[in-house]
């Protein structure tokens, strides 16, 4: 749903290979949070007729810190890039009221379910932050906070919109992609 109204995504700032839903992603070991510049880490663009790489950046950082990743997103999108980011619902937070008068904010309707890696096996995140019943999805609703780039003499609605995501009815869903 994400792709379908915010555009394709060049970049995942927060992925392995098997769960991005970039072109390109940035993984943990890369540290995502030290990259100076996440344009470098876009597609290269080509000149030519009727091809269109994607220049969104799709972030679903770790709930640990959250902080610091809303932060660098602030700070990217200031260097001209639209990044949407995947997080908890969690209104009281200094990250979230620092997002809410800067993006546009879209919360979902239903939660979004985790799969588990590979493995099987629970992670920290599923115990730490899922439903202990269930353990695949957030204990609470999503939002989707879409920072856009500044534009001279724009101002842009920011805040939560009243705009809502309809998840998919219970489906499970790849870490991130809603």
């Amino acid at each position: 749903i994400a792709q379908s109204a915010f555009g394709d995504f060049g970049l995942d700032a927060a992925a392995t290979r098997e769960n991005s839903v970039g072109v390109k992603h940035i993984t943990e070991e890369e540290d995502a949070l030290s990259i100076a510049n996440w344009e470098t880490r876009l597609p290269k663009q080509v000149n030519l007729p009727f091809v269109n790489i994607p220049t969104n950046v799709w972030l679903n950082p770790p709930y640990k810190d959250i902080s610091k990743w809303v932060s660098k997103a602030i700070e990217e999108s200031d260097k001209g890039l639209q990044i949407c980011i995947l997080l908890p619902n969690y209104t009281e937070t200094k990250w979230f009221q620092a997002l809410e008068s800067r993006a546009e904010i879209y919360t979902t309707v239903g939660r979004i379910q985790f799969l588990y890696p590979e493995s099987k096996k629970r992670t920290k995140f599923h115990m730490q932050y899922c439903n202990p019943k269930t353990r695949d999805a957030p204990r609470n609703g999503s939002i989707l906070a879409v920072l856009r780039p500044p534009v001279k003499g724009l101002i842009r609605p920011v805040g939560v919109l009243g705009g809502k995501i309809q998840t998919t009815g219970g489906r499970k869903h790849e870490t991130g992609k809603i």
